[in-house]
């Protein structure tokens, strides 16, 4: 290959393309490293450095440089040995073009974003593998333990460590935080308690962490207000700070399953058939129309249908209420983390037909009816982010399928966010396998479908769970996500 063609090689990566978002995270992306080129035995390979190239820039390739010359993603043929990524191509008398270009997409992982201790070397391992955003997991209960005038200084310190050690991985590196409402003091839990139409309120939950009722109470509310003034006058986020994950009930934007968080058939406090506005603070703000009624009783003025969109629409404002506080301190995205394929219109007809109360359902209560509540999120204020926690959890049974209910919630979700022109985020459920040769794993479990459906359902980004899954034989590894992020930049 002549001298002028090799030189060619050596292209600027290109920043076009790029979310406005994305490309605010970016402007601390460091330029790209120079390709290096040798022809050898009717063969060129191309190669650079990962330490220089920390694999948030992807191999591209066009026929010309043209104005109208197309560009496309090298995803198969590039190996990584040691500390160089590697491609070879045939010379075959085509003059070939190649360049590195930063990601599309936004990278993230969890793991070390609690109070646990901080291993340097292996964020410096993660952030070359192309990890370039990371999730703080901050804590109401560690931070104000005992009221709503306390504030832990030396547990907000251990924080302020973790954020200054992720931040030092790179100049592009961003913050993802999650409130940590989902661990509540208790002096908070028992404030106006959550009680459903069984007159119970929960006993236990999963994790055992039981919910505030930032729902409905209007003093859980200003706790909340405080709470989040708190957490960004005492922590600083370094400019890093990217999104704010919202989610009061298990880090989610639910109402609780039943009252003892689990999920089982049959009538009563346990079958998870509770709604929970049946405390004070919701009844005093319940419609007229159905002051005196009760899931399970005959509505023959629609009550069912009109309780139903009350509850759900609740949880929207509830969203609402909590995003308006965060306003005060951040214009960045805010996304409510939402799970699962969500209840569909048809269910709902069904549900509302029999009156609320579904013997062979469980789980009705929790609110998940996207196609309504999804709106109520987007109309609050600009630069909300969807954000699907449960990406690659097997859900659905054909993503080809006219029929909503049967696509998983990867698509359901970037659906509804497209309707809203909404960008929207993924979050794999964790544990996932790389493919399905690891442990027998299902198809649209794994790693390898996550990468796919990022594209074809039009993904901002992905945040992988967790590192600590790495080390795990059935679980994806550290090299696995490195080599799917530079396949699908």
């Amino acid at each position: 290959m002549n001298t002028n063609i090799i030189n060619l090689f050596l292209l600027p990566a290109l920043m076009a393309g790029l979310s406005p978002q994305l490309s605010a995270h970016a402007q601390g992306t460091p330029p790209p490293p120079a390709l290096q080129i040798i022809s050898s035995n009717n063969q060129v390979v191309v190669s650079w450095p990962v330490v220089a190239n920390p694999n948030n820039f992807g191999l591209r390739t066009s026929r010309s440089l043209s104005n109208n010359a197309v560009w496309s993603t090298v995803t198969n043929g590039a190996v990584l040995s040691s500390d160089t990524w590697s491609y070879t191509n045939r010379l075959n008398g085509n003059a070939a073009f190649y360049q590195l270009a930063p990601s599309s997409h936004l990278y993230a992982l969890g793991g070390q974003g609690g109070l646990g201790a901080i291993d340097t070397n292996k964020l410096q391992q993660e952030y070359t593998a192309g990890v370039r955003a990371r999730l703080l997991e901050i804590g109401w209960d560690v931070l104000q333990p005992s009221s709503t005038t306390a504030w832990s200084s030396g547990t907000a310190s251990t924080f302020q460590q973790h954020i200054d050690a992720f931040v030092a991985t790179g100049s592009d590196t961003v913050l993802i935080l999650d409130l940590g409402m989902q661990y509540p003091p208790t002096w908070v839990v028992n404030t106006d308690p959550l009680k459903d139409q069984y007159g119970n309120v929960m006993t236990n939950a999963p994790f055992g962490r039981l919910p505030v009722n930032v729902y409905w109470s209007p003093t859980v509310r200003l706790y909340t207000s405080n709470y989040l003034r708190q957490v960004f006058t005492h922590l600083n986020f370094r400019g890093k700070l990217w999104a704010v994950r919202v989610g009061p009930y298990e880090g989610e934007v639910l109402y609780p399953c039943s009252t003892n968080g689990s999920c089982n058939s049959g009538v009563g406090p346990d079958g998870g058939q509770s709604f929970w506005a049946f405390d004070a603070t919701a009844r005093s703000k319940v419609p007229p129309a159905v002051t005196n009624w009760i899931p399970g009783q005959p509505s023959p003025n629609g009550e069912a249908q009109i309780f139903y969109n009350w509850y759900v629409d609740n949880l929207g404002d509830t969203f609402n209420f909590i995003a308006g506080v965060l306003r005060k301190y951040f214009n960045g995205y805010i996304a409510p983390v939402t799970p699962g394929q969500g209840i569909t219109d048809e269910s709902v007809v069904d549900l509302v037909n029999n009156n609320l109360l579904k013997t062979d359902w469980c789980c009705y209560g929790t609110g998940n009816y996207w196609q309504r509540l999804f709106p109520k999120f987007s109309s609050t204020n600009q630069n909300v982010l969807f954000w699907c926690s449960s990406f690659g959890d097997g859900s659905g049974s054909d993503d080809s399928s006219p029929n909503l209910g049967d696509w998983s919630a990867a698509h359901g979700m970037s659906y509804f966010a497209g309707l809203l022109n909404r960008p929207v985020f993924a979050e794999n459920p964790g544990a996932n396998a790389f493919s399905t040769g690891q442990c027998a794993a299902a198809f649209n479990t794994t790693m390898q479908w996550d990468f796919q459906a990022l594209t074809n359902y039009h993904y901002l980004g992905l945040i992988w769970m967790r590192e600590s899954d790495f080390g795990n034989p059935c679980a994806a590894s550290l090299s696995n996500y490195q080599a799917s992020i530079f396949q699908t930049p």
